[in-house]
Formats: C-alpha cells, sequence, structure tokens
C-alpha cells in the first residue's frame, strides 16, 4: 500500500495541487468578493465624566469586504465603530477602534485608529431634591423619601456649572397606591427650575426609596353657610353630599367638627333652582368631594295674618291727632320662603294727614307698604277711611 501511494509521488503531488488551483479559480468566479467603503458613527466608552472629548471625528470610513449579497444587505444602524476610553487621562491621545457590524463581512484593515484629546473639565457638588409632582390617591399620604444618594457631581464648563443650583429629580407620584423605589435621572437646575444643559451628573442616576401610608380618616357634616344669615331649612330641600371623609394627619383631623362651604349668596337659591358651591376644606386634609350640590324649595304660596301699630303721619304743625283704632290688620299672600323672612317691622300701615290744615274730624285712608320683602307680595286690607281727630295743642 504503502508503494502505491509513494510510486510517482512528484506527478501526483503535482496533480493534487493543479486540482486545488482549479477548484480556488472556479469558486472565485462564481463567488466573488469585492470590497465597499462604508462611513460609520463612532461610539465613544468608558469615558470618565470629568473629561470632555475635543477634536474627535464623528464617524469614520471603514472598507469592508464580501459577496455581493452580503454587501447589498448591509443595515446602517447595525453598524457603528467604538472608542474605548477607560484609563485615559487628560491629553492627546490615539486609540484604537473596534468596528461592530453584526454581519459575515470582513474588515480590511484590522488596525484602526482614531486621534481625540482628553480636556479637564471643572466640576461642583449639589444637595439632592426630590421634587414629586402629581399626587397620590386621595387615601393614601406620601411617608418618607431616600435618595441613595445626597449630594450629586455635576462636570462641565465654568460659565455652564456658574449656572446650576441645585440636582433634582422628579419623582411621579400618580397612580402610586403602594410604597415603591425608582431609579431617576438627575437634572441640573438653575436658580428658576430650569434644566441647565451641557453638563454631566455623577451619578447620572438616583434610586428613590418611597414610603406610601394610608391616610388617616374622619367623616364629617357638611354646613351650608347662606349670606345674611339665612337659615339653610328654610330655602333648600335637599343638598348632597350630606357627610364627607375627609383625609390627613390624626392632628389635623382630631379638631375638625364640619365642613363648611363658600358663602353661598340668598338670592341664588330661588324656588326649584339646582347649583353647585365649593367646600372651603381646612388646611393639611383633602377630601374626594370638593364642591356640594345644592336644590332650592318648589314655590309654596300661602296667606298670613299681620297686625301692625297705625302710624300718623305729617301731621300739621300745632295740632294733636288722635285715632279710636291704633292696631291694623292686613293678610300677606305669597311664597312660604319670602313670608318666613318677613318680619314685622318691615310692614308700615300710614295715615298721612299732610293735606288737612284745620281741626275737626277728618276720613282719611290707610297707606300700606312693606320694605325690603323679597319676592311679590299681595296685600290685602280694609281700604275704608279711618276717623282722625285734629286739634290745637
Amino acid at each position: 500500500m504503502k508503494g502505491i501511494l509513494l510510486n510517482n509521488w512528484r506527478l501526483k503531488l503535482v496533480a493534487v495541487l493543479v486540482s486545488l488551483g482549479l477548484w480556488l479559480y472556479i469558486y472565485q468566479e462564481h463567488n466573488p468578493r469585492f470590497s465597499i467603503n462604508h462611513r460609520v458613527s463612532v461610539r465613544y466608552v468608558n469615558q470618565e465624566k470629568s473629561l470632555h472629548i475635543k477634536n474627535a471625528p464623528e464617524s469614520i470610513v471603514v472598507e469592508f469586504k464580501g459577496s455581493p449579497d452580503q454587501i447589498q444587505n448591509i443595515d446602517p444602524g447595525k453598524m457603528w465603530a467604538e472608542a474605548d476610553l477607560a484609563g485615559l487621562d487628560a491629553g492627546r491621545h490615539t486609540v484604537p477602534v473596534r468596528v461592530v457590524h453584526g454581519t459575515r463581512l470582513e474588515v480590511v484593515d484590522k488596525k484602526l485608529n482614531i486621534s481625540l484629546t482628553l480636556e479637564r473639565l471643572n466640576s461642583i457638588e449639589r444637595t439632592l431634591t426630590v421634587l414629586p409632582v402629581g399626587s397620590l390617591p386621595i387615601d393614601k399620604r406620601l411617608g418618607t423619601v431616600r435618595p441613595s444618594r445626597d449630594v450629586v457631581t455635576f462636570y462641565g464648563f465654568e460659565n455652564t456649572l456658574n449656572k446650576v443650583s441645585e440636582a433634582a429629580v422628579s419623582l411621579y407620584l400618580t397612580d402610586q397606591s403602594k410604597s415603591f423605589s425608582l431609579r431617576l435621572p438627575v437634572e441640573a437646575r438653575d436658580k428658576f427650575g430650569n434644566v441647565v444643559p451641557g453638563v454631566t451628573a455623577e451619578p447620572e442616576e438616583i434610586t428613590v426609596d418611597v414610603a406610601v401610608n394610608n391616610a388617616n380618616t374622619r367623616i364629617v357634616p357638611v354646613n351650608l353657610n347662606f349670606s345674611r344669615g339665612l337659615d339653610p331649612s328654610r330655602v333648600v330641600a335637599e343638598h348632597a353630599p350630606v357627610t364627607v371623609t375627609l383625609f390627613g394627619k390624626d392632628t389635623a383631623l382630631s379638631s375638625i367638627s364640619f365642613v363648611g362651604t363658600e358663602m353661598i349668596d340668598a338670592a341664588r337659591c330661588v324656588p326649584g333652582a339646582e347649583f353647585e358651591v365649593n367646600l372651603q376644606l381646612p388646611r393639611s386634609v383633602f377630601s374626594a368631594d370638593d364642591t356640594v350640590t345644592i336644590t332650592c324649595k318648589e314655590p309654596r304660596t300661602v296667606s298670613r295674618l299681620f297686625t301692625v301699630n297705625l302710624e300718623l303721619v305729617n301731621v300739621p304743625q300745632g295740632m294733636d291727632a288722635s285715632i279710636e283704632k291704633t292696631k291694623f290688620e292686613v293678610i300677606i299672600t305669597g311664597d312660604a320662603v319670602d313670608l318666613d323672612q318677613l318680619k314685622l317691622e318691615q310692614i308700615r300701615a300710614a295715615l298721612n294727614l299732610s293735606k288737612f290744615k284745620n281741626e275737626g274730624r277728618h276720613s282719611v285712608k290707610p297707606e300700606l307698604s312693606v320694605r325690603g320683602a323679597r319676592g311679590d307680595l299681595e296685600l290685602e286690607y280694609d281700604e275704608s277711611p279711618i276717623t282722625v281727630t285734629l286739634k290745637k295743642k
């Protein structure tokens, strides 16, 4: 067997080499490889936050080699060059780059480098402020808020750092019903609360642990406050809600026995009207209800008898006037609510003696008026003349 393999071995070796060369030629004819130059972005990683990159390219041109199908299917979004800045200090540097392309393409130049300058930045420290945004559900209250860091370092140019007044994270509370922990980005803010661009925070994110507690509750009645000291029961048919549930700290709730409304103009409560008024909640407490709906009573017409003193007015000078009847009766008809508020001193019955100058007995018709009455009132009384006697003093 050995003799067969070694017999004319030179000729056999030449035949194998010729066959291999022929196969490579045919393979390359059917599977040609081409080169293409493609511009890719440069990503700088592991940069120290106290350093600023200067005079560095944003992109470089990379030569790729591959088959026509591979070149045709290049996805620019999945290709970039990565420059690792770990361990570099301020100064001028030549940094090797690694081309990331995620394909079977071949990078022709395996030793790509870029030149850049690293410049030392200024730094300041600022106390961290946690800024609540939104509000918790009405039956919850905010407990202890603990950020993982109290102080944040900012890096940047001096003129920009001088604008930074505080480090802040925005803590969104809406829909948070139980204690939670969030990792939040740190922002540099100026004295007006605006974000300052162009600075870098160390750390860039802060973990904030937030305690959410159940709020204490107290149910209290709603008191309606009408102007003019009007008793609500006279004009209000109903109001809703009648009671409200208050949420807050025990120290705030313990002293509250009721919740009043804003001052209600009595003129608004016309018969059959319905309207809303605001609740006046004490400080440091909350309620799911902030308004009360008031429904006014429907009109109810009634008649009532009033007895008033009969007055003598415009008595002639130097005369005494007398009458036998000093009391006068009047029936007033109107809305029950209006009559409930009508006071006796608002009703005036008078005998006007201005046209009489001589002594004797005179017949005078009574004059009746109601001062400051609400609504339309009908007056019914005896209009017969009343005898008045005038005598000289």
